[in-house]
């Protein structure tokens, strides 16, 4: 049997609009399309509701074959489409052959460069992309922060700094940080074997410093062991933003003296050499009764510098409405670091089922055959799902 190939211009789902509009008894622009006829008003209408109907007529044509036009604030007409008619031109614009899954607002400004108008486009458009699928998984990952961030302060805290190749001239791997909050005094030792373990940035900041002063230090990549000491010195003696001193300062009561100055004698070298040696101790006890002040002050900029960390951080933050109950979506990089299909792996993994939502921003998610997870996840890794 021969087949019937039929060619035409326009796209093929604008042809069925016709019969899609028959499928609604009355459409939105019902009132207004018979005002335009007939000039007749709905039986329910009072005085003003008769008023505001001709106003809003105004804004529409009526061709000769019984078609409605939405006309634009640049006399660009646009076709009044129905619920269903609407429905298929989203499907089709947002994910037909020839489109590229846009989000709400290239949707709509798609739609009417196409030439069609109703009512609720941009709701009925966001409730479109909002629940589709493909949508979700492939979205971008957000990287805004989804609480407050409240700034506290430790003793000491101990980190290991992760397997470093190459090994060091002895066969060290392994750098183990020790670091006072307060006074920012760091200690570091290096060993063949550790057991790695997390901790917060505070440490993490600290240890990114020593490695990249040990990284411009080190003429010899395999030399870094050797230059800790010297790398430790020089972070010691660098005023810190948090404190408004120096490390050594803070622990010892008076900066350090530099070699430099030694070989090239500075003022405070040539002053304190004219000094005897029972001044010198004196002048050192007298420094170490007022110790106690310069950390109070110490103290009160540390404050106000988390202060000022939390106000810049905290303009940032974003709530993520995430209940108990909620479907939600994870980060793949959460589940699967490495992928076979590479870049077109999706970024998000669907869906699991919000179970218990801790204080601290963890996440218990069960699978949908409620099998549980073996540890919580973050609220950073999450994103609400709408099926």
């Amino acid at each position: 049997m021969p087949i019937c190939v039929e060619r035409r211009s326009p796209p093929a789902y604008v042809n069925a609009i016709d019969d899609a509009e028959e499928s609604e008894i009355e459409p939105w622009y019902a009132s207004i399309l018979k005002y335009k006829e007939t000039r007749e008003y709905a039986p329910d209408l009072d005085t003003r509701g008769k008023r505001a109907l001709r106003m809003l007529a105004a804004q529409f044509i009526r061709t000769y074959d019984g078609k409605l036009y939405k006309r634009t604030a640049q006399d660009v007409l646009l076709r009044c489409i129905n619920k269903p008619t609407a429905e298929k031109v989203m499907e089709e614009v947002h994910y037909g052959e020839c489109w590229t899954h846009m989000n709400a607002h290239m949707l709509v400004w798609k739609i009417m460069r196409l030439g069609y108008y109703w009512t609720t486009m941009e709701t009925d458009c966001r409730k479109y992309v909002r629940y589709y699928h493909n949508c979700h998984i492939f979205a971008n990952v957000q990287h805004v922060p989804h609480s407050m961030l409240y700034t506290m302060t430790s003793p000491w805290a101990v980190y290991i700094i992760a397997k470093v190749n190459p090994s060091g001239t002895e066969g060290h791997y392994f750098i183990l940080v020790a670091i006072d909050y307060f006074t920012e005094w760091v200690e570091a030792m290096y060993y063949k074997v550790l057991n790695a373990k997390q901790t917060n940035g505070a440490v993490e900041a600290v240890n990114k410093t020593v490695a990249t002063i040990l990284r411009k230090m080190s003429a010899n990549y395999k030399e870094w062991s050797e230059k800790i000491p010297f790398a430790l010195w020089g972070y010691m003696t660098s005023i810190r933003t948090a404190t408004g001193a120096t490390p050594y300062y803070l622990v010892y009561g008076r900066d350090a003296v530099q070699p430099v100055a030694l070989e090239i004698l500075s003022l405070r070298i040539l002053l304190e050499s004219q000094v005897t040696e029972a001044e010198w101790v004196q002048v050192r006890y007298d420094s170490l009764v007022i110790l106690d002040e310069r950390w109070l002050n110490a103290l009160y900029h540390v404050q106000l510098n988390q202060k000022r960390i939390e106000r810049a951080f905290n303009k940032k933050v974003k709530p993520r409405e995430i209940n108990e109950g909620d479907l939600v979506l994870m980060s793949v990089r959460a589940l699967l670091p490495i992928d076979p299909r590479d870049k077109f792996k999706p970024k998000w993994a669907s869906p699991y089922l919000v179970k218990k939502i801790l204080s601290g921003g963890d996440v218990w998610l069960t699978y949908l055959d409620r099998n549980d997870f073996m540890n919580p996840r973050n609220l950073d890794q999450l994103k609400k799902y709408y099926p």
